[in-house]
């Protein structure tokens, strides 16, 4: 296969749509990537990766970006408004088999995932206007109101999905009743096991998390 000649559109720039650029990009393939906002920006919250995912990381070249900011997990732990033990799982079987669990701000796993996908066309501010199958192919027409037409189109574009209504047309995102309020505080005014992750639950309600160099209540 002549895989330059493959033209590949990945609709998405989070963390899957840059992976699965930087893969197809080692693989011979020259995709494009859209991103429906005009900037990268600090969004979202904190993510445990597995082993697994520190693997694909490793595969990239871009795992020692984790050395320093990254946080290796020991245990995760659930306790009550008055500290009480309400349940605790370690990660040192997961560590002796297969590597550590290794908390990350997603921002930092964005950039690194970015950094393995240097070289990949990509157009933010981009949308899809339209998508039609045919049998040689898939003609999308942008916001911009160009048309162009790729072998594969890759829906990548998170839990609001734009692309999912081409795949299938009734599903959509409900609320679970949960919503969260975040701020970051200084890690060293609250005392904290530096190795776990701990939620404390207050009033059913609310509560207080440690996380990395920092707390966040929520």
């Amino acid at each position: 296969m002549d895989t330059k000649n493959v033209k590949i559109l990945i609709v998405g720039g989070g963390i899957g749509g840059f992976a699965l650029a930087a893969y197809l990009q080692r693989h011979g393939f020259s995709p494009v990537l859209i991103e429906k906002c005009n900037e990268w920006k600090t969004i979202g919250y904190m993510i445990s990766l597995f082993p697994s995912g520190m693997r694909i990381l490793e595969d990239l070249g871009v795992a020692h970006m984790l050395k320093q900011d990254g946080k290796k997990l020991s245990k995760f732990v659930l306790r009550d408004n008055n500290g009480k033990l309400i349940w605790s799982k370690s990660f040192s079987e997961i560590e002796n088999r297969f590597g550590p669990v290794t908390e990350v701000e997603r921002e930092l796993l964005h950039t690194m995932v970015r950094e393995a996908a240097r070289g990949v066309s990509v157009r933010l501010n981009t949308t899809i206007e339209r998508i039609d199958q045919k049998p040689e192919g898939v003609l999308v027409m942008f916001n911009d109101g160009k048309e162009e037409q790729f072998d594969l189109v890759v829906g990548a574009d998170g839990i609001h999905s734009g692309m999912r209504r081409y795949v299938r047309t009734r599903i959509s995102s409900e609320y679970s009743g949960c919503t969260f309020w975040l701020m970051w505080l200084p890690y060293p005014k609250v005392d904290f096991s530096p190795d776990n992750m701990e939620i404390y639950f207050c009033n059913g309600k609310a509560g207080l998390e440690s996380i990395l160099r920092n707390i966040e209540i929520f």
